[in-house]
C-alpha cells in the first residue's frame, strides 16, 4: 500500500474575498491536489498523503493570514489517481489576503435599550400627588439608554483585568460620553487560529451601555437612587429614633413617611429627598482599547 506525495495542480484554483459590512473581510481559497495511489488505497490513505494540506493549516502563500484549511474533498478519478480539493477560509486584514486580521478596524453598532423606572415628578419637575397631597406610587416612565456593540480582534485578552471593568463605570471620557455614564455590560472573546500568531488571536464582542442621568448628575448615572422614607423617624427635639406617629389619629403610622436628609419627618410631599449611593467602581474605559 503506497501513497505518493500530493502534488498541487496548476489548474482549478480560485479565490473569493467577500464583505457584508465593508469592515470585515472573509477570504476563501480553493486548490486542487493530485495524489497517486495503489488500487487498494482508500480515502483515509489519500487524506494522509505527504504534502497534502491538513486541517487548520495556513495557506502557504499568505503565512501571515488567518486563511486555514476548513474543507478537504477527495474525488477518485481512476483506481490509482485521486484529486483532493482543499478549501481555505478565514478573516482577512484591511489590506487583503496577505494581511493580519489584527489590522482590521473595529465594527461599531449603535442602538438603544429601554428601561422602566418609577417617577415622582412630571416633565416640569412638579411632584405627582393626589388631590389631598399624598405621593402617588407606581407611576413609571420609559428611559432610553444608548448601547454600543463593538467587534474587533486582539492578539491577547487579559480576562481578569476585563472582569474588573464589568463592575465599573468610565472614569474618563469615552466615545464622547462624560465620566460615569458608560459601563461594559457584556464581553465575549472567541479564540481564533492564525499561523502568523503562535498563540492565535481573539475576536472580541463587547457591549457598552451609556446610561441617561435621570434626576442626577452624569457622574452618578449608574448610582442607585432611593426615595428617603421609612417607618421610623428621628425626633427633632431629642434626636432619638422612634416609630413614626400620626398625631391626628393618635396612633403609629402604618405606611412609610417621607424623611428629610437628616432623618426627621418631611411633612411636605413636594419636598421628597432621594438618597444616592455608588455601587460600581470607576475605571478608565479607554484603557481596554475597544475603540
Amino acid at each position: 500500500m503506497t501513497v505518493g506525495t500530493a502534488t498541487r495542480m496548476w489548474s482549478q484554483h480560485g479565490a473569493r474575498i467577500s464583505t457584508k459590512d465593508h469592515i470585515r473581510n472573509i477570504g476563501t481559497i480553493n486548490e486542487v491536489y493530485q495524489v497517486v495511489t495503489d488500487p487498494t488505497d482508500g480515502i483515509i490513505d489519500v487524506l494522509a498523503a505527504p504534502s497534502l494540506p491538513q486541517r487548520d493549516q495556513v495557506w502557504s502563500q499568505a503565512p501571515n493570514s488567518a486563511l486555514l484549511v476548513t474543507d478537504r474533498a477527495p474525488t477518485q478519478a481512476s483506481p490509482v489517481l485521486w484529486y483532493v480539493r482543499i478549501t481555505y477560509e478565514g478573516e482577512l486584514g484591511t489590506l487583503g489576503i496577505s494581511d493580519s486580521p489584527l489590522s482590521e478596524r473595529p465594527k461599531k453598532q449603535w442602538s438603544n435599550q429601554v428601561r422602566e423606572l418609577p417617577v415622582d415628578e412630571d416633565i416640569n419637575g412638579v411632584p405627582i400627588l393626589t388631590a389631598t397631597g399624598e405621593p402617588i406610587e407606581g407611576v413609571t416612565k420609559d428611559f432610553s439608554d444608548i448601547v454600543l456593540n463593538v467587534r474587533r480582534n486582539y492578539a491577547t485578552v487579559d480576562i481578569p483585568a476585563t472582569q474588573a471593568y464589568l463592575d465599573a463605570t468610565n472614569s474618563d471620557t469615552f466615545a464622547d460620553f462624560s465620566p460615569g455614564r458608560a459601563r461594559l455590560t457584556k464581553f465575549v472573546a472567541n479564540e481564533k487560529i492564525s499561523k502568523s500568531l503562535p498563540q492565535g488571536y481573539y475576536e472580541v464582542n463587547a457591549t457598552i451601555v451609556f446610561r441617561y442621568p435621570y434626576r442626577t448628575t452624569p457622574e452618578r448615572a449608574w448610582w442607585k437612587r432611593y426615595r428617603h422614607q421609612g417607618m421610623y423617624v428621628k425626633d427633632e427635639t431629642t434626636g432619638s429614633v422612634r416609630r413614626a406617629f400620626d398625631c391626628m389619629n393618635k396612633q403609629e403610622r402604618t405606611r412609610p413617611v417621607l424623611l428629610k436628609e437628616d432623618g426627621t419627618e418631611q411633612p411636605d410631599p413636594t419636598q421628597a429627598y432621594w438618597i444616592e449611593f455608588q455601587v460600581y467602581d470607576s475605571l478608565p474605559l479607554n484603557a481596554l482599547g475597544i475603540l
